[in-house]
């Protein structure tokens, strides 16, 4: 162990790494406590390496097969849009912010081998979400959550406090909000500044 390490000082300490530490963990991100992850092997505990997470990807080997069969009347990848576009917003005159969350960072989708699709979130700066935009698979799926955001008006801010389950797509909404608010959690989020 790396004595540098033990030096440190944490708001919380959160003893394994499986969908409830991880949980755990994401939530305190959001409220900008430090936070120290402990596992006593392998980062991502027993669900992740042994457990529930391999056991989900045949499950969703399965429904990829039985997705695969009805491919040509769904449509891949799918493509859904709640609100304004961003190029809407610029023409209207709004001044916004835009934040975009790529699937390359998603458990969900890098288990199920589909991690080719985005995210993207126009707002108000540090105001309501104007539209929702979701490429990819499920995407038709996840969707209620963006429609519900944007027709209550919420903000990336009360987005990204929400808790989403882990391994998800849906995780993609939340990251994308985070993003947004500057607070991402995984790499291949992106936030882009202000633009009239």
């Amino acid at each position: 162990m790396n004595s540098a390490a033990t030096d440190e000082l944490y708001d919380l300490a959160i003893l394994g790494g499986g969908p409830g530490g991880y949980a755990a963990a994401l939530r305190a991100g959001t409220l900008d406590l430090k936070t120290a992850l402990i596992e006593t092997k392998r980062l991502g505990g027993l669900c992740l390496n042994e457990g529930c997470i391999p056991s989900k990807a045949l499950l969703y080997v399965a429904d990829i097969l039985e997705e695969t069969r009805k491919a040509e009347s769904h449509g891949r990848p799918q493509v859904v849009s709640v609100g304004l576009s961003e190029e809407e917003a610029r023409r209207r005159g709004l001044e916004i912010e835009v934040g975009c969350y790529s699937l390359g960072g998603n458990s969900q989708a890098l288990i199920a081998g589909e991690s080719r699709g985005l995210v993207k979130l126009v707002s108000e700066p540090g105001g309501r979400l104007l539209g929702v935009h979701i490429i990819g698979p499920r995407a038709t799926e996840i969707v209620s959550e963006a429609m519900v955001a944007v027709s209550w008006e919420a903000s990336a801010q009360d987005l990204g406090e929400l808790i989403h389950p882990h391994p998800t797509f849906s995780e993609a909404i939340g990251e994308a909000a985070m993003a947004l608010v500057g607070k991402p959690l995984h790499a291949p989020a992106r936030r882009r500044g202000r633009a009239a």
